[in-house]
């Protein structure tokens, strides 16, 4: 078995190439996110984002009457914002 050698040897080269590759992980991290364009922002600013984000609900057969007010209250909602 080789011992290491703590003074110049070549563990050293891996070591540095681990750190540098371990501080460009943690500095990514910080990125900060690109700006919004135009059509970002309308998608998030108006009623159409919720189009994306949610969708219609299917209720089941087991559900209880008030799961069932629910589901046809939140269908109900996406129908006028994106029916």
């Amino acid at each position: 078995m080789k011992k290491l050698k703590l003074n110049g040897g070549s563990w050293r080269p891996g070591l540095v190439l681990a750190g540098l590759w371990l501080s460009s992980l943690v500095l990514s991290g910080c990125a900060q996110t690109p700006p919004l364009t135009p059509a970002d922002e309308t998608l998030t600013s108006g009623p159409e984002w919720a189009c994306v984000v949610f969708k219609p609900i299917h209720a089941k057969a087991s559900d209880d009457a008030q799961t069932l007010e629910e589901v046809r209250q939140h269908n109900l909602v996406w129908d006028d914002l994106c029916g």
